[in-house]
């Protein structure tokens, strides 16, 4: 498919399909990486570097690739799809850019995972009574993550970004507001779950045994991604 502002080279399954938590009712979403055109790159810069479609139940956003890139680099947990969910369309320039995928893969990824789940236990305090329930869809999302940090990117597999199936029933629990979630000042807990899961996660960034730690730097390796973006705008003189 042409886009208006550029070629697209590659599209990924995202949302809760990417994940296998899927309801009846969720909606089909996809992100998706463009290449602007050359001349805009090399003048007045590229006139559009995202953009967001709906039409229906279908979501797609597009990334211009540089800007793709900068938000990965940035540990944007949000754009894991980019690396590891399922391939819709892809161009040989798309497999190349998916080819270079462990290039962004850094301690860095992992970090905005565990703010999150810290700060749920700390925004989702009733300051007028001290207790309150933190709506359960964030406590779902917090859990997906961490599931995702633990068996995944710290890791470094990004095979799949499938939730095995005991974490989709958690999630599928929590989502719907299956389980209680009490929160405390500066701690959180789900059943021993998330507090256990966070646990583990954090002790991963901390004491990684030497062989996941070698394969996972603390910042991506920009040098390697420079080269790959320059690659794939030669293909578009």
């Amino acid at each position: 498919m042409e886009l208006d502002y550029g070629t697209p080279i590659l599209k990924v399954q995202s949302g809760s399909h990417a994940y296998g938590v899927a309801q009846e009712n969720s909606d089909t979403d996809y992100l998706g990486i463009f290449v602007a055109p050359t001349k805009d790159v090399l003048s007045f810069g590229v006139k559009q570097t995202a953009t967001h479609d709906i039409e229906g139940d279908i979501d797609i956003t597009w990334w211009e690739l540089t800007h793709a890139c900068k938000i990965l680099m940035k540990g944007a947990f949000s754009a894991l799809p980019l690396l590891a969910g399922e391939v819709i369309e892809a161009t040989d320039d798309g497999h190349s850019f998916r080819a270079n995928r462990s290039a962004f893969l850094s301690k860095q990824m992992l970090e905005p995972v565990l703010g999150f789940a810290k700060s749920l236990g700390l925004e989702g305090f009733d300051m007028n009574d001290g207790s309150g329930l933190f709506p359960p869809k964030k406590y779902a999302v917090a859990y997906r993550n961490l599931v995702i940090a633990a068996t995944r990117t710290a890791k470094g597999n990004l095979n799949s970004l499938i939730l095995p199936d005991c974490a989709q029933q958690i999630y599928h629990q929590l989502y719907n507001g299956g389980l209680e979630a009490e929160l405390k000042r500066n701690e959180w807990f789900l059943n021993g779950e998330l507090e256990n899961l966070y646990r583990d996660v954090t002790s991963m960034m901390t004491s990684l045994d030497p062989e996941v730690r070698s394969s996972i730097p603390n910042e991506p390796d920009k040098d390697s991604i420079q080269n790959m973006i320059v690659t794939i705008r030669n293909h578009f003189n």
